[in-house]
């Protein structure tokens, strides 16, 4: 029984937790030590032989690979918590090290691959992350649920169809709010509105158990409520806003869509502190910056301010990849029409002018609204009046 008791001391030298790998070692060498125990005078039965004194040499090689094993087992473990620990503080390039080491020491490391994926994520290094997690799926299917993830950095790189077959993967795995949310998503960017508003209607069936599933379940509400108003349906809209139980509530989305419901009711004074709201939570969205900038001009309250916020919308609305075709004509429109109030009439015409021309056909509504708003504030001239000719000479008195 000395070997597996010296093993099972170097095991708690090297460690403070179990692990299968060096128990189950342990496990085999007290079953070996029971068996020879129990078998004793069977194998001196056999003769006494000088040759057999080479064994001895087993024990000596067998702790040598105990103390081996251990040590490696250790700067694993050791290398894992330190990429834990540089993860948690944002320090990626120390996290992506700490991880590589634990790939060298054993290169199916499923923790290792999810570690070493998770940070080469957030250093921006989406394929050589998608392939990390690929290839744990192949170790252990969806560990970690990795098919989410793969399906979400598909998304991010606008490969929505490798995108929608993951995240249908994923699905078969767990039906969890935050799997139909990322479909549902996918099944917008394919403009397959009505499939992608059914799937979030399934979502929200689950009654949903952790905190970052009520966390997407709210998400798909605000994905609804923009449904529904966006297919004139403003109470529905309402409704889903009010069943907001997260901090999603808070969020500047939830403050544009409820400004947008009050602003269609016809009060855009109530709806403009919802818009400066929303704004000032998120500036970066065009669509917020629309909002404020020409509920500011409508209400003529701070003609410049409101000129300074849709020139910024402008902006990120072009940075935007690819840019967001109805976000950049609504603001082009937006723009323009300050321009107007503000007299510089050239621009006002060339912006108007643009966003008329630009409106896709098919997009009837706009098309019609903003033709209107360019006749009115830019009347066609009339045609030149026909004079009398003078008459014709006929040669009479």
């Amino acid at each position: 029984f000395a070997v597996p008791l010296i093993a099972v001391l170097i095991h708690g030298l090297f460690n403070n937790t179990l692990s299968v790998l060096p128990m189950a070692m342990t496990l085999v060498l007290f079953v070996s030590a029971h068996l020879g125990e129990c078998l004793r005078e069977v194998r001196w039965r056999q003769g006494f032989s000088w040759s057999r004194f080479s064994y001895w040499l087993v024990i000596p090689l067998f702790l040598t690979a105990c103390w081996s094993l251990e040590a490696n087992h250790h700067h694993l473990v050791s290398d894992l918590f330190h990429g834990q620990q540089a993860m948690s503080v944002k320090n990626y390039p120390m996290a992506e090290a700490s991880f590589s080491r634990v790939l060298q020491s054993n290169p199916q490391s499923l923790q290792g691959l999810w570690g070493l994926a998770r940070s080469l994520e957030a250093q921006g290094r989406l394929m050589k992350a998608q392939d990390l997690m690929s290839k744990l799926d192949l170790l252990s299917p969806n560990v970690f649920g990795v098919r989410f993830h793969i399906s979400r950095l598909f998304f991010e790189r606008q490969q929505f169809l490798e995108a929608h077959r993951w995240a249908l993967l994923y699905l078969k795995w767990n039906q969890s709010p935050m799997a139909y949310e990322l479909l549902g998503r996918i099944l917008q960017m394919e403009a397959r509105i009505p499939e992608a508003e059914q799937t979030f209607r399934e979502g929200l069936l689950r009654i949903p158990s952790r905190n970052d599933e009520r966390e997407a379940a709210d998400r798909i509400r605000l994905s609804l409520a923009e449904l529904a108003l966006d297919q004139g349906r403003p109470r529905e809209t309402h409704e889903y806003l009010k069943a907001l139980s997260t901090q999603q509530a808070d969020t500047a989305e939830a403050k544009f869509l409820l400004g947008r419901v009050i602003y269609d009711s016809g009060n855009a004074t109530q709806a403009l502190p919802l818009f400066e709201q929303a704004y000032r939570l998120a500036p970066l969205i065009p669509r917020h910056g629309n909002a404020y900038g020409y509920c500011l001009a409508e209400t003529n309250q701070e003609l410049p301010k409101a000129r300074e916020v849709l020139e910024k919308a402008y902006q990120n609305a072009h940075g935007q990849n690819p840019p967001n075709l109805n976000d950049l004509l609504n603001i082009t429109h937006s723009l323009g029409t300050v321009y107007y109030r503000l007299g510089e009439k050239s621009k006002a015409m060339e912006l108007l002018t643009l966003a008329f021309e630009q409106t896709p056909n098919d997009w009837k509504e706009a098309k019609e609204l903003r033709a209107k708003d360019l006749r009115l504030l830019f009347p066609p001239d009339p045609l030149p009046s026909q004079t009398a000719s003078p008459p014709i000479a006929t040669g009479t008195q």
